[in-house]
């Protein structure tokens, strides 16, 4: 066997190394071959959370979601194959509590259009407050009731001015019972105000009330 290997190299010389393009030999190839190879595996974890969240909420919807808010005071994030996109109170209304801002319609014209391309999920929405009294004049006595109001501020303006379909919509008042943070603090008690669309799969009853 080591003869025939020296005849070789008599006949043929010694190999040429290998001239790769980047000048780094070959640990510049092995790099790269690990930079793909992490880049595939990114891939199929994407497909595999596609494939988790099911066809009401694909992975495209969420990537859409979180480039179009991503430069507002919005929040996207993803949760046991829902979509979460948080809508600060002091965001979404005025002084009243109640009201929708105009500063507010854009980031809800973007929800709604993406919404509009996406058949297939419905959208929870979901009113938090702090543990604070409701402003009077409102018309409502607890903290819960006045989260259904913002919930249903919300909808209404997705329904009336941005077409998306009542029957898409569920309203779930949270009032105080979920909060972010403590609301011993103006920090915290803003946090903890706030609504929460959720875009889920379609199914079960989604009628706005």
């Amino acid at each position: 066997m080591r003869t025939g290997l020296i005849a070789l190299l008599l006949l043929g010389g010694c190999p040429k190394p290998v001239d790769y393009p980047d000048g780094m030999g070959i640990e510049g190839q092995l790099d790269r071959e690990i930079t793909a190879l992490i880049k595939k595996v990114g891939l199929l974890e994407d497909q595999l959370a596609t494939c988790q969240q099911g066809p009401g909420a694909p992975l495209a919807l969420y990537q859409t979601m979180h480039q179009l808010l991503s430069s507002t005071e919005v929040e996207v994030t993803q949760e046991a194959g829902e979509i979460l996109i948080l809508y600060p109170a002091d965001h979404l209304f005025r002084i009243d509590g109640v009201t929708i801002r105009d500063e507010a319609l854009m980031s809800l014209d973007m929800l709604a259009t993406a919404v509009q391309h996406e058949p297939g999920v419905r959208l929870r929405i979901e009113g938090h407050t702090d543990d604070s009294p409701p402003p009077k004049g409102l018309g409502v006595q607890t903290s819960r009731d006045l989260s259904y109001v913002q919930a249903r501020a919300v909808a209404e303006v997705l329904r009336d001015r941005f077409k998306v379909s009542e029957v898409r919509m569920a309203l779930v008042a949270r009032g105080a019972y979920e909060p972010r943070a403590t609301n011993d603090t103006a920090s915290g008690r803003s946090l903890n105000r706030r609504v929460v669309v959720v875009i889920q799969a379609v199914g079960g009853e989604g009628d706005v009330h």
